[in-house]
């Protein structure tokens, strides 16, 4: 009881702190005498394409709407098939898709709401709790929770009655990237567990300079990089970031010559790598066949081989909502990508909502799929490796 009233006071003291701003009113206007319909689409809205429609009067279009301070991608829908930028902004956000961008509010109001978060994802990841010796352990990974708190928090409290030293979510822990109360969600619904809950960047948290200097300005991790190591007990844990603008889906350059030294380096029993897109999705179950890491199929072989030279364990990757184990040239891939978002495949092809648990010994390590069905969880062995 004491714990939960802990965790109830710190997601009070999050919502408190964050939302003592100002909202600021902000009209948007489209001239077009031939349209019948006209809609503002974007990040303050989750890209809903109906939920702030234009009034019309005369071919002038005009819809004032309240944001908090922040900033906002956007675009106007005109009857409901063509997108279009805003033509009164100059202003425009070059990622996946060119999208105008808003900044509502001072750089100040900003800075200081970005502050409070940071704070609270302190008191999540509990960065300083990640340099213990101790064995056994056991940790928790998942991935892929998005917007669904509902699944993610009923994930979250099933794993702490297991008692985890920490968990690492494999990416894609908000939905639209660089949305500043996206992060406080996520945050709020990390908050009061007595387990660090890391992250690994996924390409819905970062999709362009913008939103990586979000990422950046959110988390404070142990290395300058969005992609860390840390040693827990006997074991070497490394993060990699799939999502770098202008090398996402590859390992490369700087991060590529940071992970030889690592591994280099490691003198641990054991070596686990975490990042959010696969080596190798199935062409069959899922639906980024061709866009995850194999969109680059020779560096990621060689990625592959680098791996298993080093005697890495496993690879936890999300990215394809569902759960898949395979094993690529002795090395394990675990697809977790089931914490929330929407499912991309049958029940039987790995289509539930789902997190796995890890115990780390000194002569092995065993993993454990907790699959959720039906507010019940079911457990089931799906490795146990000896230490070689």
């Amino acid at each position: 009881m004491r714990e939960l009233i802990k965790r109830c006071f710190l997601l009070l003291l999050v919502a408190v702190t964050v939302f003592s701003c100002q909202k600021h009113e902000v009209t948007f206007t489209y001239e077009d005498e031939y349209a019948k319909t006209v809609h503002l689409v974007g990040t303050m809205n989750d890209w809903n394409k109906t939920a702030a429609p234009f009034i019309k009067k005369d071919g002038h279009f005009e819809v004032t709407i309240e944001l908090l301070p922040g900033e906002y991608e956007y675009k106007f829908l005109i009857d409901g098939k063509e997108w279009i930028t805003d033509p009164t902004n100059d202003l425009i956000c070059q990622g996946y898709y060119t999208n105008s961008l808003l900044i509502v509010g001072t750089e100040e109001e900003i800075e200081e709401i970005k502050g409070k978060i940071r704070e609270s994802a302190e008191l999540v990841t509990k960065i300083d709790r990640l340099s213990e010796d101790k064995l056994p352990f056991r940790f928790a990974v998942l991935g892929d929770n998005r917007g669904n708190s509902e699944v993610y928090k009923a994930l979250l409290d099933e794993i702490s009655t297991l008692e985890p030293d920490f968990i690492l979510n494999t990416g894609d822990l908000i939905t639209n990237p660089g949305n500043l109360y996206q992060w406080k969600e996520f945050i709020e619904w990390s908050s009061g567990y007595g387990f660090p809950v890391l992250p690994v960047v996924g390409n819905h948290d970062v999709e362009h300079s913008r939103s990586e200097k979000m990422y950046r300005d959110i988390f404070t991790l142990l290395d300058e990089e969005i992609y860390y190591s840390f040693t827990y007990g006997n074991s070497d844990f490394i993060v990699l970031d799939s999502e770098i603008p202008g090398e996402d889906r590859r390992i490369i350059g700087k991060q590529l010559e940071w992970l030889k030294e690592t591994l280099k380096a490691s003198s641990s029993a054991y070596r686990f790598v975490f990042l959010h897109r696969p080596l190798y999705a199935d062409s069959l179950i899922g639906r980024h066949f061709g866009r995850c890491m194999d969109k680059y199929p020779e560096q990621r072989d060689s990625l592959l081989t680098l791996l298993k030279n080093n005697n890495v364990d496993i690879i936890f990757v999300g990215h394809e909502h569902l759960f898949r184990k395979t094993t690529h040239d002795e090395v394990i891939q675990i697809i977790t990508g089931g914490a929330g978002a929407p499912l991309y495949a049958e029940e039987e092809d790995g289509g539930f909502y789902h997190f796995i648990l890890v115990d780390v010994y000194e002569e092995k390590i065993e993993g454990k799929l907790y699959k959720l069905k039906d507010c019940d969880f079911t457990e089931t062995l799906i490795f146990s490796l000896p230490h070689l």
